[in-house]
């Protein structure tokens, strides 16, 4: 048994005793108050990291019964209602036998029960701690995540601008259920690994987990210990920008039968052309792919490789369906298209029913991707296996980067 979880459980027995002497006794000492009050603190900061939960307002009932404005009766009820939650989750914690299950399931406790606020807090004062590593990294920390403010949401803390951390905060709280969902159906402890690493950075804007769990043995989408490949592979790269991921493609899984790229951007495409001209059996696109037929508009970045489509613009994009431009058996697509992933995988329905191709798509580009995308694929095709992958830079400025994989 671990020794924080042994203590809890004595403690426990102690607030069970104060309990039944509270029920038996029919005048109590307020010492007793005392000491139940800060006994269920004592549990609370341990287990949740906080005195107070959400929705449980024990100690606030305990000072009311005090100043006589609760009945005892109220207030024992109040107390059962808050053993048992805590029992419950003390049982269930004590069967988590390995420290990654144990920090995904505390973090999972931590944003049911902590209120909104008390989160917003902590954030507020994780990402403050960042100061640590000298005032030019916190500002370009900062800048990064406003660099991409539609993905994530804005950040300035001197300002009193939080939308970052609001919506991360309603994320866990409301999805809770979908995170423990994906968290189980993960393959392997590497991809448990990964998306408990991404969440707790989330929370604590810790540095060092984003280098404990990048993945520095593959490239992005080609981890060998996920991926298969032999000669029949019609591989899709949607988001090609110059070739670079083709050509990984290439070099690291070896043979195929036929490549195509896609991209958006006029200009990267006719690099891609360039870059592509060696290799044999690779059909290039300039087109967007979503989940009908259709026209968009080009919406440039900075970088080039975070070119997207939008509703509006001045340089029309033509929007096809893989289901509709490509007519032969597909074996493995990748995705990395700013955001457009979910449409582009819906009009590739058929696609992914019929052919079950291998699937390597970016899920970092909103709040939501991460477990809205493996629904995605599960309900298209439920015998896909889920895997994720953190391939993010040494020493970066967020958890992006992450690939999910459907095999």
């Amino acid at each position: 048994m671990r020794e924080d979880i042994k203590q809890l459980k004595d403690i426990m027995s102690m607030v069970k005793r104060l309990k039944e002497i509270m029920a038996q006794s029919q005048e109590i000492k307020s010492d007793i108050f005392l000491d139940t009050k800060e006994t269920i603190n004592a549990v609370n900061k341990s287990m949740f990291e906080h005195e107070v939960l959400d929705n449980y307002t024990t100690c606030e009932m305990i000072e009311k019964y005090m100043e006589n404005s609760v009945t005892k009766e109220e207030l024992l009820f109040e107390i059962s209602k808050w053993y048992e939650l805590v029992n419950e989750k003390i049982e269930f914690m004590e069967k988590k036998t390995n420290y990654i299950d144990y920090e995904f399931y505390s973090l999972m406790n931590y944003v049911e029960l902590m209120p909104h606020e008390i989160i917003l807090k902590d954030m507020e004062r994780n990402f403050n701690g960042i100061k640590k590593y000298g005032e030019e990294v916190y500002k370009q920390r900062v800048a990064h995540f406003n660099r991409y403010v539609d993905f994530w949401g804005a950040i300035n803390i001197e300002e009193g601008i939080f939308d970052l951390f609001h919506n991360r905060i309603n994320e866990l709280k409301n999805h809770r259920e979908d995170f423990i969902w994906l968290y189980e159906e993960l393959e392997d402890y590497r991809s448990k690994f990964v998306l408990n690493g991404i969440l707790q950075f989330w929370v604590k804007y810790d540095l060092s987990l984003i280098n404990k769990m990048r993945e520095n043995n593959y490239e992005s989408y080609y981890d060998l210990d996920i991926i298969k490949s032999d000669e029949n592979e019609v591989f899709v790269d949607l988001g090609a920008y110059t070739g670079d991921s083709a050509e990984d493609f290439i070099h690291r899984m070896g043979s195929y039968k036929q490549i195509y790229c896609y991209e958006i951007s006029k200009d990267t495409f006719e690099i891609l052309k360039q870059n592509m001209a060696p290799y044999e059996n690779v059909t290039l696109v300039n087109k967007g792919i979503g989940e009908q037929e259709g026209v968009m508009y080009l919406e440039r970045s900075k970088y080039a490789s975070a070119n997207k489509v939008a509703e509006a613009g001045e340089e029309a994009i033509e929007i096809t369906t893989l289901d509709i431009d490509i007519k032969e058996k597909i074996t493995f697509i990748k995705m990395d298209i700013e955001g457009a992933e979910q449409a582009a995988l819906k009009g590739a329905k058929h696609h992914i029913k019929c052919d079950r191709p291998k699937l390597a798509i970016c899920t970092y580009h909103n709040n939501h991707d991460i477990w809205q995308i493996p629904r995605m694929m599960r309900e298209m095709n439920p015998d896909y296996k889920l895997y994720m992958r953190y391939n993010g830079a040494v020493n970066g400025f967020n958890v992006s980067e992450f690939v999910t994989f459907a095999v």
